[in-house]
């Protein structure tokens, strides 16, 4: 997974270490371009002191991260350990933790592709997977397994089971193995490059009657993941990442631009509705000239109303939702989340 970087460019042939104390996400956005065909300019290189010059990466697409305190978005009450969260381009919400030994990921919540159908369900790591462990620093080291899952309704991808399980199981083998001068399109950073080999596993599970049965499995599959990390402007995440198989470079991520966290945290909005709880209909109060849609999801992420707002007054018709708890989001006219608040349904 891509995430933020350092930005002020600065020269140097030193190793460095990444404190724990360096990093602050909360506040921070980032534009991170993908270049989906790296041309032969993008060379890994050796190990120990090396120079990387990365200036040739293209944006075919770019993606923006910003991060919140895990507590500010929906269904952060699925990854209760979670203390920071990232939205990544509206439509999707990663979870971490951040302490004084690492920044893990617990999981995401949103939009994922499950070929052929694109379902909104929760993903989660347990145990997590780690992005970094502190302090880092040159030759270090670390192995871990980190267990992914998804489990949603059979009929959400066209299958007669009650319920589909999909596991994945990740072994990491992650290494501090280079140092030196990176330079990509935004600047000229000290680096480490951590490389990690992912050798992962998935199984598929189905509940029928009442009982989980395999249904098929596939892997070992392996990648190797490089990332490069600075700790300029008090910051630690990776700068650039390339994804490798068979030796060769499939996609390379980098950051593009990015706005400090020195600035104050964007706040999303604590809409107002009333009656909560409801159950015929809900009024909502948004800022004046607000623009954007209204959209309604269940706890399990899938979207059960959707109209463009209209007024500063709006009213929705809850009469065909079940009785339980609901979300309603506010996005922009570029489908961004502005801001959301839970609902019940008593019948």
């Amino acid at each position: 997974m891509f995430s933020l970087a350092a930005i002020l460019p600065f020269a140097a042939q030193s190793q460095i270490t990444i404190e724990a104390s360096q990093i602050k996400m909360i506040g921070n956005v980032a534009y991170n371009g993908r270049d989906t065909m790296p041309d032969s300019t993008i060379v890994i290189g050796g190990t120990g002191q090396q120079n990387w010059d990365f200036s040739g990466l293209n944006d075919d697409e770019l993606d923006t991260l910003e991060f919140f305190e895990a507590a500010q978005l929906p269904f952060a009450s699925e990854f209760p350990s979670a203390n920071v969260g990232a939205v990544v381009d509206s439509n999707l919400n990663i979870f971490f933790q951040q302490n004084s030994e690492h920044i893990v990921t617990y999981g995401s919540y949103g939009s994922i592709e499950y070929d052929p159908f694109v379902i909104t369900t929760a993903y989660k790591f347990n145990p997590p997977l780690t992005s970094i462990r502190f302090p880092m620093q040159y030759n270090d080291a670390f192995n871990e397994t980190a267990i992914g899952k998804i489990q949603l309704p059979g009929s959400a991808i066209g299958i007669t089971s009650d319920s589909i399980r999909a596991i994945t199981t990740n072994r990491r083998f992650v290494s501090i193995d280079a140092y030196g001068e990176l330079i990509t399109p935004f600047g000229t950073f000290d680096a480490l490059r951590s490389t990690e080999m992912e050798v992962s596993y998935d199984t598929i599970y189905i509940l029928t009657n009442g009982f989980w049965f395999p249904y098929q499995g596939s892997g070992p599959d392996t990648i190797t993941l490089y990332s490069w990390w600075s700790n300029q402007n008090g910051l630690g995440f990776p700068l650039v990442q390339l994804t490798t198989k068979n030796g060769v470079v499939k996609e390379a991520g980098f950051l593009k631009s990015f706005v400090s966290s020195t600035k104050p945290a964007s706040q999303l909005l604590k809409l107002g509705i009333s009656p909560n709880p409801a159950s015929n209909f809900i009024n909502v109060e948004l800022p004046e000239g607000q623009q954007g849609r209204l959209e309604v999801y269940d706890m399990n992420g899938k979207q059960l109303q959707a109209r463009a707002v209209a007024s500063s007054q709006e009213q929705l018709d809850v009469q065909r939702l079940l009785a339980g708890s609901y979300v309603l989001a506010l996005k922009d006219e570029q489908g961004r989340l502005v801001g959301f608040e839970r609902f019940e349904i008593i019948r």
